[in-house]
C-alpha cells in the first residue's frame, strides 16, 4: 500500500512564460501521489470603474488554462483550474491555503542581479511567506522520464 505525501499540489502559471518543467514535475508527483493539481493564474484586477461591465477576460484565462490543464494532465491526473485576483504572490499563497494545497510547484524565471532585485521575485516571496511547502523548478528542457 502506497502512501500519499501530496494530496492536493497547487501549480501557478505564468501565461506569457509557460513552464513546461514545473508542469510536467507536477503532473509527476500528481501520478505518483494520486494528487489532484490546482493550476492557478493570478491577475491584478484593474481600478474598479462603477459603470464598466464584468470584462470577458476572466472567461477567457479560464479557457487558455483548461487548455493547458488538458495539455499537461489529460485524463491521468484530476486538475482544476482557477484564476485568482491580487496581488500574485499573495493570491498564490491564499489560494494555496483556500484549497488545502499540500505543495505548491513553481517556476522561477532566472532573474538575477538587479533584474530580481527591480522585478522582485513572486517565486521568492512565496517561498518566504507560504506555510505550505514550495518546490520550485528552473526553466528548462524537458525533465528525463
Amino acid at each position: 500500500m502506497s502512501m500519499r505525501v501530496f494530496e492536493t499540489i497547487l501549480c501557478p502559471v505564468d501565461l506569457d512564460k509557460i513552464s513546461k518543467s514545473a508542469l510536467e514535475i507536477a503532473r509527476k508527483l500528481a501520478e505518483q501521489n494520486n494528487a489532484a493539481v490546482h493550476l492557478v493564474h493570478a491577475v491584478t484586477p484593474p481600478l474598479p470603474r462603477p459603470l464598466e461591465p464584468v470584462p470577458g477576460w476572466e472567461k477567457a484565462l479560464n479557457g487558455r488554462l483548461e487548455q493547458i490543464a488538458h495539455q499537461y494532465f489529460g485524463d491521468k491526473v484530476r486538475c482544476d483550474v482557477n484564476v485568482v485576483r491580487g496581488e500574485p504572490a499573495a493570491a498564490i499563497i491564499r489560494a494555496a491555503e483556500d484549497l488545502e494545497a499540500s505543495l505548491i510547484v513553481m517556476a522561477t524565471h532566472g532573474h538575477t542581479g538587479l533584474n530580481r532585485v527591480l522585478l522582485g521575485s513572486i517565486t521568492e516571496r512565496v517561498v518566504r511567506e507560504s506555510r505550505v511547502p514550495v518546490l520550485t523548478v528552473r526553466p528548462g528542457p524537458a525533465t528525463r522520464r
